[in-house]
């Protein structure tokens, strides 16, 4: 019996054996069959029979190193849809220029105050000989706050270790107000395509790092900011029109010339914007940013709060300034809006960014609501120009060092790499439908006072009044086309 079961037990394995066998035997034919009738170039010169050994492995190696280099350029392939799936096509068409708003335009004057109301100099006089005691705290503070917007090198002297004021109120802002040019006191005479409007209708007062500057084509402050998130203390901004015909993102919806933002023309016979500038030549201070004259001028979309960049345009006395306009629209199709990740497209669509202060996402916007931001958490308090939910807490000029370290250190921080949660909440990508300013600048001599001087002697006008005020002023055009 035993011998029986061995008997069986050796068949039951020669089965399986010759059974493996012919099982190989046939993958090896198919094999061999695939190659010969394949159309992939090289195949059958690597089994068929009668070649030599050195021609196989030529094959084989060529073979191989041509899957390896496919391998290769798929991942690549792979890698750069991972990184940035969205390709970038230009679609050029011609835009009118009626169809974007005209740029918000600032004017910055380089003159912080007026001596007559604030004498910078003599104040500094008086501190430098310690005339001013700290009894007197309160010209102390003013001069401590007017320096803000002055040459503030000077600043860092012995005499103020014993203040210890770092923080302040409405009450500073205040006194920027009070001692700073009025629109009036610079401006001249403003034209808006070709007719002559009053200077205040069109510039309103906003607050920027430069000090007190005033803006036109701006957004309402109501339409810029949260209100509900803001502090109503004081005023960042003072324009109050709405927007008419024009909604942000989707353009203008009526062709109603009388809309707002205001619109460029297409071919006029003057530049859209003529604006004549003064400077009083007798009424300057001797110390207070003396080293600059002029004016300065930012170009922003009306959406944006207006502030002061590097990048700005000058006018100068005695010259005209033309700007000639260029803008550039970008849009990206809504069809990315969500199959494709914000990493991967690197833009936000307007619903996508949300800001505390401000009612529309933008760069800018991003950027100055990060400043502020992280200001606060570096200082424990912010500026005087930047929206903020209370207003007790604004730096003073002792806090001047905390500032500017607090934009370097955001200046030059990478948001990936940061552990701080301010710089990694910024992340201020562009916008994925937005409307690019630009403009290329000419300068030219500005010959107001010897015209003047010529027309009256040629009408024989006797006006001392006018002959005065040429004399102790310094005009400037600036011609925006």
């Amino acid at each position: 019996m035993e011998s029986d079961k061995e008997i069986v037990a050796a068949h039951s394995d020669s089965s399986r054996k010759e059974k493996r066998q012919r099982q190989k035997s046939l993958i090896l034919e198919m094999f061999f069959e695939f190659t010969s009738n394949t159309t992939l170039h090289g195949f059958r010169y690597m089994t068929q029979r009668g070649s030599h050994p050195v021609e196989k492995i030529f094959w084989i190696i060529t073979f191989t190193a041509s899957v390896l280099m496919c391998a290769y350029a798929i991942n690549n392939v792979w890698i750069k849809w991972q990184t940035s799936p969205v390709i970038v096509t230009l679609s050029e068409r011609l835009v009118s220029v009626d169809e974007v708003p005209f740029p918000s335009i600032t004017i910055c004057p380089q003159k912080k105050n007026v001596p007559s109301i604030y004498n910078y100099y003599e104040v500094q006089t008086k501190v430098s000989r310690e005339e001013v005691t700290p009894d007197d705290q309160i010209e102390l503070e003013k001069f401590q706050d007017v320096s803000l917007v002055c040459n503030v090198e000077h600043f860092h002297h012995k005499d103020f270790v014993y203040f210890n004021r770092f923080y302040s109120n409405v009450t500073l802002v205040n006194r920027l107000l009070e001692v700073a040019p009025d629109l009036k006191d610079f401006t001249s005479m403003c034209r808006w395509h070709n007719k002559e409007l009053s200077c205040k209708s069109l510039f309103h007062r906003v607050l920027t790092s430069q000090g007190v500057c005033y803006t036109m084509n701006t957004l309402a402050a109501s339409e810029i900011f949260r209100t509900e998130n803001i502090h109503q203390d004081f005023e960042y901004l003072m324009a109050t029109k709405k927007s008419q015909g024009y909604v942000k993102d989707v353009g203008y919806n009526s062709l109603d010339v009388d809309t707002y933002p205001r619109r460029g023309r297409k071919n006029g016979v003057e530049p859209d914007l003529i604006v004549i500038l003064k400077e009083n030549l007798m009424n300057r201070d001797k110390l207070c940013n003396v080293l600059k004259d002029g004016f300065k001028l930012y170009l922003y979309h009306p959406a944006d709060l207006p502030q002061s960049l590097l990048h700005h345009y000058i006018a100068l006395p005695g010259q005209t300034s033309s700007i000639s306009l260029r803008f550039e629209i970008q849009s990206t199709s809504t069809k990315l809006n969500k199959p494709v990740f914000l990493e991967q497209r690197q833009c936000f669509f307007p619903h996508e960014r949300q800001l505390r202060y401000f009612q529309s996402y933008s760069p800018n916007n991003c950027r100055l609501e990060c400043l502020t931001n992280y200001t606060f958490k570096k200082c424990g308090c912010v500026g005087f120009y930047m929206p903020f939910h209370i207003s007790n807490r604004i730096c003073t000029m002792e806090k001047h060092d905390c500032m500017d370290a607090a934009i370097e250190e955001l200046a030059t921080a990478r948001v990936s790499d940061s552990s701080l949660t301010e710089i990694k909440a910024c992340n201020c990508l562009p916008s994925c439908n937005m409307v690019d300013y630009n403009a290329g600048m000419m300068m030219s001599t500005f010959h107001l006072e010897k015209y003047w001087k010529n027309y009256i002697q040629t009408y024989g006008i006797n006006n001392t009044i006018s002959e005065k005020l040429m004399k102790n002023n310094s005009y400037s055009k600036i011609e925006v086309y």
